[in-house]
């Protein structure tokens, strides 16, 4: 129902939300549909400076999954084999950090990256839409999210 309205919503109407707590109801409006999809909250964390980086391995990868896998059709392990590796943006050892530890039960040993190493990573994480010519979609989701709200 959601999607159906917002879709067709124009351009200048508002949304609002209603909450109950306590018995009591509270309305918020907003300027901009605050309703997000869990793929576009996923690209908000990437777009967000002050992003998780305890978390930051695990969006990284269900981004790319859903993206090329749900969404384009795509093995990603195997079209990002296909790549050839830049110097300076080693997709290979990128996708085996997203993937340490993606599906364990938890328990291991685990050191936080530094900044500079996340840093390395979005720009490999980048890289990998370029290489595949999806560049624009890149470029759309992180200016859709350039204004963390």
């Amino acid at each position: 129902f959601h999607e159906r309205i917002c879709f067709r919503a124009p351009k200048n109407c508002t949304y609002w939300i209603i909450r109950k707590d306590s018995g009591c109801s509270s309305v918020q409006g907003f300027k901009r549909n605050p309703i997000r999809s869990s793929y576009a909250l996923l690209w908000k964390e990437v777009a967000n400076p002050y992003r998780s980086i305890i978390t930051i391995r695990n969006t990284l990868r269900r981004i790319l999954e859903h993206y090329f896998e749900v969404i384009c059709g795509n093995n990603l392990h195997t079209m990002v084999d296909g790549f050839v590796e830049d110097r300076d943006t080693s997709i290979s050892n990128f996708m085996s950090w997203i993937n340490d530890g993606s599906h364990g039960l938890g328990g291991e040993e685990y050191t936080e990256p530094n900044p500079q190493a996340i840093k390395y990573y979005l720009d490999v994480f980048k890289n990998i839409f370029t290489k595949s010519g999806q560049i624009t979609h890149y470029n759309m989701m992180m200016k859709n999210n350039e204004n963390n709200e």
